[in-house]
């Protein structure tokens, strides 16, 4: 069920964490930026998997931490079309300075949705 934290073990640079693995939806409507994922005080948002697809008109969209900092470049997607990257573990997709937010950021104004699930570290 979206939404619902599942907790699990995850093996970071040769040790055994403890992370819980949690899901947002993404839900973007405007162009700009849209925050994903807020900030959490000292953790990296780390971003494991993704589906997102825009609905209703094409767009460019790129992923960007809180200052601003591209962290996953421009893509361009056609209404209607998207893509989802599956569970890359123990690897992950791209991830936050620490300290700030998950911004998704597109060029159009389009109903783009999705979902992102992540962990804090």
């Amino acid at each position: 069920m979206p939404g619902t934290p599942v907790t699990g073990t995850i093996v970071d640079i040769g040790l055994t964490v403890a992370y819980t693995v949690k899901n947002t939806n993404i839900n973007m409507t405007a162009s700009g930026e849209t925050t994903i994922v807020s900030l959490v005080a000292s953790k990296k948002i780390r971003v494991l998997s993704m589906a997102i697809f825009p609905i209703s008109t094409a767009t460019n969209l790129s992923f960007k931490s809180a200052t601003g900092t591209t962290i996953l470049n421009a893509m361009t997607l056609a209404a209607n079309e998207g893509f989802v990257v599956p569970d890359l573990s123990p690897g992950w997709v791209f991830e936050t300075t620490a300290g700030e937010a998950l911004l998704g950021h597109q060029t159009v104004a389009s109903n783009t949705r999705g979902i992102v699930n992540y962990i804090e570290v």
